[in-house]
């Protein structure tokens, strides 16, 4: 294990024990060995039972593992592509799982907003910003109201005669 991944893996879990080995050599070809790597880690308390053998076990625990996932590019293909497929539904799931999409008309709209700043108004300890927010909406949704009726003109109101 290089000096320089001990250090730095180390030094995130137990700063106070890492600045004793700061005075280890920083060159990174140079391998720690199991006896260094004991003296150390039985300075920090909870490990002082830790033994030689454990710590080679430790070292050689992964030896052969790259510390990820190796794939070829027909696995990562296949997981992809069974990840990208969606499950078949049945009529009976579909319909259950469908929420009714029911949308408030503009008038509803109005007449809930109208309502509930009616409530508001009434009330002795509302807040004057609710108050002006629904006030702000209320013309908000009058505007919409407006823009959504088609102006009348003249011979709507006359009958025709055929």
């Amino acid at each position: 294990m290089p000096n320089l991944t001990f250090r730095k893996s180390w030094q995130k879990l137990f700063p106070d024990v890492m600045d004793s080995v700061e005075n280890v050599n920083d060159s990174e070809s140079q391998e720690i060995t199991a006896a260094s790597l004991l003296e150390e880690i039985q300075n920090v308390n909870g490990f002082e039972d830790v033994d030689r053998e454990n710590i080679e076990e430790w070292l050689l625990s992964d030896i052969d593992q790259p510390g990820y996932q190796v794939k070829d590019d027909d696995a990562l293909a296949a997981e992809v592509k069974s990840s990208a497929e969606l499950p078949e539904e049945s009529d009976d799931d579909a319909v259950d799982d469908e929420p009714s999409e029911k949308k408030a008309s503009i008038a509803e709209a109005l007449n809930c907003t109208e309502t509930l700043l009616d409530f508001l108004e009434q009330e002795a300890d509302s807040n004057f910003s609710d108050i002006l927010t629904l006030r702000k909406l209320r013309t908000s949704i009058k505007l919409k109201c407006c823009k959504n009726t088609k102006q009348r003109v003249q011979s709507d109101f006359v009958k025709k005669t055929s």
